[in-house]
């Protein structure tokens, strides 16, 4: 993945996505599958750690450019609580305490520059050459 822009990240994350929803079904069969709680934990830690790892390059998409990464989330958010597909995504969402891809990148983004804003100029960095 590169830092240019192009569909091409939303497409490669999404499909790498997408390869792990399989688990996530295996999990959550309803008879003998895991919780609602696992569920979620599976999700955060396979799934949506591949979001977090690539919001560097997905902060410089628009809302309706990431719509394949959502239309993901709003899969594997109705896998998690067996809903079916009529159920609205708003209380899916609210229910599972998950924001949209958009905001999760936005938040992401906005705590790492806090970060470096926070560390201030004169601290050493990794940008700073090394000292002799």
């Amino acid at each position: 993945m590169s830092f240019r822009k192009s569909l091409q990240a939303v497409h490669y994350v999404r499909d790498l996505c997408l390869l792990r929803l399989a688990p996530l079904w295996l999990l959550a069969n309803r008879g003998l599958g895991a919780g609602i709680p696992v569920l979620i934990m599976f999700y955060i830690s396979v799934i949506w750690s591949l979001i977090d790892y690539a919001a560097p390059v997905l902060i410089h998409f628009n809302a309706t450019q990431l719509r394949p990464l959502e239309l993901v989330q709003n899969e594997a958010m109705r896998i998690i609580l067996g809903c079916p597909w009529t159920a609205r995504i708003e209380v899916i969402r609210a229910e599972l305490h998950l924001p949209s891809i958009m905001c999760r990148v936005q938040e992401i983004t906005c705590r790492t520059i806090s970060r470096m804003l926070c560390t201030g100029s004169d601290s050493k960095g990794i940008t700073d050459p090394p000292e002799s």
